[in-house]
């Protein structure tokens, strides 16, 4: 009884597993850097499929840009001594859906860094963009931003959850209750 238990989670966690939506993976975007206002590109627009490895080796040659399935990641590896960010109201990185084919982005949030100033309210996107504000912030070769997105799941995504739970919840009202 205990095995067949086991085997319906062990069943369930795999399609939960299985079912992941991917956001960024295999498809294209593209990546410039804005100043003095969003849309004002002075670096890019530089095309990109995401797959393993550094999408973008140098923008301004002053970072790269790597994505990985739900993870965005700059490292300023080239910025010399450092400096900070100025000109306008925005002065920063954007990355935008090339093609609408990555799936409506629910959020993104700092995952980690060490660029002092750098908080949510310099994060913002909406469904096929992401902005990075660095207006007014210092960097040098230590620094280093990661940016968590989430996506909203594909429907079979959604789908295979709910046929994992079906399974889950029929297991169960088929042993019955237990005893006391």
């Amino acid at each position: 009884m205990r095995l067949r238990t086991c085997a319906v989670w062990a069943v369930a966690i795999a399609m939960g597993t299985a079912c992941h939506a991917s956001t960024f993976f295999d498809q294209t975007v593209r990546v410039t850097h804005d100043a003095f206002d969003i849309g004002t590109v002075i670096s890019g627009p530089f095309d990109s499929v995401v797959t393993a490895g550094i999408e973008v080796p140098s923008v301004l040659g002053f970072y790269s840009v790597d994505v990985s399935d739900a993870n965005i990641l700059l490292n300023f590896t080239q910025i010399g001594t450092g400096g900070t960010f100025s000109g306008g109201t925005f002065n920063g990185f954007h990355l935008f859906d090339l093609n609408g084919t990555i799936p409506t982005l629910l959020s993104v949030t700092i995952l980690s860094t060490n660029v002092s100033g750098l908080d949510a309210s310099r994060i913002s996107f909406d469904a096929n963009n992401v902005f990075v504000n660095f207006q007014g912030l210092f960097v040098d070769l230590a620094s280093r931003v990661s940016l968590d997105v989430t996506a909203v799941p594909e429907p079979a995504t959604l789908g295979l959850m709910g046929i994992a739970l079906a399974v889950i919840g029929f297991r169960r009202r088929k042993l019955g209750p237990r005893p006391s």
